[in-house]
């Protein structure tokens, strides 16, 4: 019988890295892939590993999408490990900043020169070194992986799990509501994670890095969205978030042709899309940021002109952009998230509110 495969951080065992659990039947093991050669922790059942894993910090990540792969490949559940880790904020060091803080700084200091020569000059550089990320042949395990479980109005995952419910109901595509025909999506992929090995990594050789969009959406024409997701727990600032967005966008015209091959075949719950194209010489991306609202339904944060000089400095900048969009989610609208608003719509001609 081959055994279920779980990527766990459980800050009791080790607080220092996420860990492999793999459980046959009532035996599971924990597997510490920073050791070398990987440390074997046998003393938990499987009770009392299911009793951890209720408890408050700590996490887990399915990986029936790795089945096959043996516990052996150390090589493989190393670097998977290493991007989880870094994405906890577990590695992090001053000379070690993660990938993203590096792009929403050179986007900053683009912008301070107010120059769209500048800025073109960062969103070009970086999709080329996007085009090293690892190849895969489906978004992850969530193709297969029912999110229902982490359904939950009080949290960012919780809303993203929502609209990826709700945009496969009944195994059909579905469209979310937005109130604009425009910025109407299906969401086809959450929590999407874009690798780059450590052995193929232009931006820092001989390091691992990591990018993950909490979500990515298809539109009526085919074309992609990218969510970020910033819910009450989440920091309440305008740009950041749409930053975050701006560079899992570049990360999807890098690599729009095997986005692409993956949205038209089906997962075992991911309905199969009939179009999901990204016309490099015509604007079509869109950035979509979710966030909650304060008690009258606006931003938490006070939306002013330099929140509309930042997005309208990346629209003009990214060629391939056609609109930054934006929803203040209520905690009444977030208990059943199978319609949106779009509050304010950013494209090349301003700001719409």
């Amino acid at each position: 019988m081959a055994a279920s495969k779980q990527l766990v951080y459980i800050p009791s065992v080790n607080p220092q890295t996420w860990l492999l659990m793999t459980k046959v039947m009532d035996g599971a093991c924990l597997r510490d892939y920073s050791a070398s050669p990987p440390l074997e922790i046998r003393n938990f059942t499987t009770t009392e590993l299911v009793q951890m894993l209720n408890e408050d910090g700590t996490f887990s990540e399915c990986m029936s999408s790795f089945s096959k792969i043996p516990h052996t490949d150390v090589e493989f559940w190393r670097e998977q490990i290493e991007f989880r880790n870094k994405e906890s904020g577990l590695t992090d060091s001053p000379e070690q900043r993660r990938l993203l803080e590096r792009f929403k700084e050179q986007c900053l200091r683009a912008m301070s020169q107010q120059s769209e020569e500048a800025l073109s000059s960062v969103f070009q550089g970086w999709t080329t070194r996007f085009e090293s990320i690892k190849t895969k042949d489906q978004f992850n395990h969530w193709d297969d992986d029912s999110a229902a479980a982490k359904i939950d109005h009080r949290t960012g995952i919780g809303w993203t799990s929502q609209l990826l419910e709700a945009s496969r109901r009944n195994g059909e595509v579905q469209f979310i509501p937005t109130g604009n025909e425009q910025t109407d999506f299906s969401l086809v992929a959450m929590e999407l994670g874009f690798g780059i090995s450590s052995k193929d990594n232009p931006f820092r050789a001989g390091f691992t890095d990591f990018i993950k969009p909490d979500g990515l959406g298809l539109r009526r024409p085919g074309y992609f969205t990218v969510l970020e997701v910033k819910g009450p727990q989440d920091e309440k600032g305008l740009i950041a978030p749409m930053l975050q967005a701006t560079c899992g966008a570049l990360a999807v015209v890098a690599k729009k042709d095997m986005l692409r091959q993956i949205a038209l075949q089906a997962g075992q719950l991911r309905p199969a899309f009939h179009r999901a194209e990204v016309p490099i010489q015509s604007r079509s991306i869109g950035i979509h940021i979710l966030t909650q609202a304060n008690d009258q339904g606006g931003p938490r944060e006070p939306w002013t002109d330099e929140v509309e000089t930042a997005c309208m400095a990346v629209i003009k900048a990214f060629k391939q952009l056609q609109y930054i969009a934006y929803s203040f989610v209520t905690t009444e609208n977030a208990k059943a998230l199978d319609e949106l608003r779009t509050d304010v719509l950013i494209t090349t001609e301003g700001v719409q509110r």
